[in-house]
């Protein structure tokens, strides 16, 4: 009889949106590391994924249905958590809105911020930066007490003449990303914000030790990162490199760059992939969790190497949701080199939403949330299990055209 070796869990929740939401559990005989990379949308899913006991929890990004449960997580998983792994630009929010005066969030003239100038000035800071004193529960008490003083003042800039244009990026044609007056501005930056010291805070209120990861370092620097940040034999990220000095950048103060580097902390093609190990000195069945993130870093990264990588894969989650957004396809396109035994597995995403054709074609080897046959009020799963011999299977697969 085959002795299982890994397993891949997809957990959803109840929600108004059945199904949204994404947080995958993987677990391996032989090792007591058990990885939660996202944590689903509502406190239930956190709480569900906290039975596994965890030791490491990876966000990839802000967005609310992968970060939703996380503080739920954090605190129901506290004998086994220790680490938790982020994108950098959540230590570089709170050390900016640290230094900002909580009376005055906007410059006296108009400001043009150029994102990818941006990008490039955060990383130069990365690179030079020596480690200090990393996050504090002190940066993010002050960060806190910015942004009640910006709400409390919003009003007296209802007929301020500020723009935000934000060069190279999105911008809605009603202002930027939708927002069209500074009290609208100034809400985006504390929801978002709001939702990160939470976690944050409880990570460091039960001395969770937390690692910041950053995309465009990787990009930067010449090196194999799937082989070794994060944990090398168990859990690495296949696109970012580790920045022990994020919390130590420093960029102006104010509400204008608050609100950039909040749409870089939630932009889909910014998040962080991880790599899921089969063995501690081996790549050899692999899995890959995409979340939401375009690929396009795969330009870079798949030359490299990690294309080898990808045609070893044994399960992947199935990028974006396996939803038909036309911003995933360089993974879709990567995802070509895999072998034809893969396994996806969808997780979250819209109930009504249509599914990417690739993913429809897999046939038997495609799994998803929306598919259980259990309480739709419970949390709900799909599971990849891998044994050490024979081939993977899926818990049940997909059962309608969907």
């Amino acid at each position: 009889m085959s002795t299982m070796v890994m397993k891949l869990t997809a957990l959803v929740g109840k929600s108004r949106s059945p199904g949204h939401g994404e947080c995958f559990i993987w677990s391996r005989s032989g090792s007591d590391c058990v990885i939660a990379i996202d944590a689903g949308g509502t406190k239930s899913v956190g709480k569900q994924a906290a039975k596994h006991s965890p030791q490491i929890l990876i966000l990839s990004h802000d967005d609310t249905d992968h970060i939703g449960g996380a503080v739920s997580l954090i605190n129901a998983a506290k004998k086994s958590l220790t680490e938790l792994w982020v994108p950098t630009e959540w230590a570089i929010l709170m050390r900016q809105l640290s230094e900002s005066d909580p009376e005055d969030p906007l410059p006296t003239k108009d400001i043009t911020i150029d994102m990818e100038s941006l990008l490039d000035e955060i990383t130069e800071k990365l690179l030079a930066s020596d480690q200090g004193e990393g996050l504090t529960l002190s940066i993010l008490k002050r960060a806190e007490a910015t942004l009640a003083g910006w709400t409390s003042s919003a009003g007296s800039h209802e007929d301020s003449s500020i723009r935000f244009s934000f060069a190279n990026d999105h911008e809605d044609r009603n202002g930027p990303y939708g927002a069209v007056n500074i009290d609208e501005i100034l809400q985006r930056v504390k929801k978002r914000a709001d939702a990160l010291i939470a976690i944050l805070k409880s990570a460091l209120r039960r001395k969770i030790i937390i690692r910041f990861f950053s995309i465009d370092l990787a990009l930067y620097q010449n090196q194999k990162d799937w082989e070794r940040e994060g944990r090398p034999g168990v859990a690495t990220l296949a696109n970012a490199s580790e920045a022990p000095a994020a919390a130590n950048v420093y960029l102006p103060p104010g509400l204008p760059q608050a609100f950039a580097i909040t749409r870089l902390s939630v932009q889909n093609r910014r998040a962080l992939c991880t790599l899921l190990w089969d063995e501690k000195a081996s790549l050899e069945q692999p899995v890959i969790i995409w979340s939401d993130s375009d690929g396009q870093w795969l330009d870079v990264q798949s030359p490299k190497g990690l294309a080898k990588v990808v045609e070893s894969l044994v399960a992947s989650s199935a990028p974006h949701h396996a939803s038909q957004n036309p911003a995933h396809d360089r993974i879709w396109d990567e995802l070509t080199l895999a072998p034809s035994s893969l396994l996806l597995v969808s997780a979250g995403g819209q109930h009504n939403q249509k599914n990417r054709k690739e993913y429809l074609n897999a046939g038997l080897h495609r799994g998803c949330t929306k598919c259980r046959t259990a309480n739709p009020r419970a949390v709900q799963q799909v599971m990849v299990e891998v044994p050490s011999h024979g081939p993977a299977r899926l818990s049940h697969t997909c059962h309608t055209s969907h």
